[in-house]
C-alpha cells in the first residue's frame, strides 16, 4: 500500500470489529450473521445517516427491520416522502459473489412492499410501520450493500437494463 492509499477493508473491519464488540462479540468468533449486521450498521451509522442526513433518534427502529419476515430489507428508513430501503450481504473473501436468488431477492422487493396484502401478512411490525405509508408514487431509494463482487447478466434476471446504464441501475417493469 502507498502512502496515498485508503485501506477501505481496514476501516470497514475496524468498524465492525467495533460494533461487535459493543456486543461483547469477538470478530474472530463472530458468525456470519454476526457479521452482516455488523456490515450493515457500520454502512448506515456511519456512512448513509452523513450522505442522505438520517435523524440519529431513527436509525436504530430501521435497524430493527432486520430479522424473521424481514422482507430481504436489513434496514428502512422514512424522510418525509422519501423512502431508503438497503439490503445487505456481507460474505467471506472465500464466498466469491453473490448467487441468483440473493439478487432476484433485492429486485423483488419493490413488488412486495407495493401489495399491501402481502406486506401485512408477511412483513414484520417494523416493516410494516416504516412503509405504511408507502405507495406506487414514493420516491424510494434502494440499496445493495455488499463487500463482494456482483457478477450477472440483465436477461438472467427477466429485465432488460434501461438504455446504457449499468444492469444493476433502473430496470423497466
Amino acid at each position: 500500500m502507498t502512502k496515498d492509499s485508503i485501506d477501505l477493508e481496514g476501516i470497514i473491519k475496524s468498524a465492525m470489529n467495533q460494533y461487535l464488540e459493543e456486543r461483547g462479540i469477538s470478530y474472530a468468533k463472530a458468525n456470519k450473521k454476526q457479521l452482516g449486521k455488523a456490515f450493515c450498521e457500520f454502512y448506515v451509522k456511519d456512512i448513509a445517516a452523513y450522505l442522505f442526513q438520517f435523524d440519529e433518534d431513527l436509525i436504530e427502529e430501521g435497524l430493527r427491520c432486520d430479522g424473521k419476515d424481514d422482507l430481504n430489507i436489513d434496514f428502512a428508513y422514512k424522510n418525509e416522502d422519501t423512502f431508503y430501503i438497503i439490503q445487505s450481504k456481507y460474505k467471506s473473501k472465500k464466498k466469491g459473489s453473490l448467487d441468483r436468488d440473493e439478487i432476484l431477492g433485492f429486485f423483488g422487493i419493490h413488488s412486495n412492499i407495493l401489495d399491501q396484502k402481502f406486506l401485512e401478512s408477511h412483513a414484520n411490525e417494523t416493516v410494516r410501520d416504516i412503509l405504511s405509508t408507502f405507495t406506487e408514487n414514493s420516491q424510494v431509494h434502494y440499496i445493495l450493500l455488499t463487500n463482494i463482487s456482483i457478477k450477472f447478466n440483465a436477461e438472467d434476471y427477466g429485465r432488460k437494463p434501461v438504455g446504457e446504464s449499468v444492469p444493476a441501475v433502473g430496470w423497466k417493469y
